[in-house]
């Protein structure tokens, strides 16, 4: 399994999913869940994902369309209405998803 990279020392590629470390404060209340990056001034035309509005606050007149805001979204696979969630968290540390099993399980 990877280490622990701090989002202090590097961040992940944007839109690049991977296993994230959260803390909940002032309880300090931690959990792992699969989530990726936004970097700031993402546009939203160049994303791998369907926005809502609500999710882009920034209009860039030049290109007519919206960036998605910046910060930590956890990744939902499950769920029909969303595929993404904003993490209000503290993301402290990430690191690379492991690879999945092979056919042979």
């Amino acid at each position: 399994m990877a280490e622990w990279i701090s989002v202090a020392d590097r961040l992940p590629e944007p839109e690049h999913e991977v296993l994230v470390h959260c803390e909940r404060r002032p309880s300090r209340f931690w959990y792992q869940c699969k989530a990726f990056y936004i970097p700031k001034k993402w546009p939203r035309e160049e994303s791998a994902f369907n926005w809502d509005y609500e999710c882009c606050d920034e209009y860039d007149e030049e290109t007519d369309d919206y960036y998605v805001n910046e910060g930590w979204y956890e990744r939902i696979h499950n769920w029909d209405d969303y595929n993404a969630v904003g993490i209000d968290d503290f993301v402290t540390h990430w690191m690379p998803l492991p690879e999945p099993p092979g056919e042979e399980g």
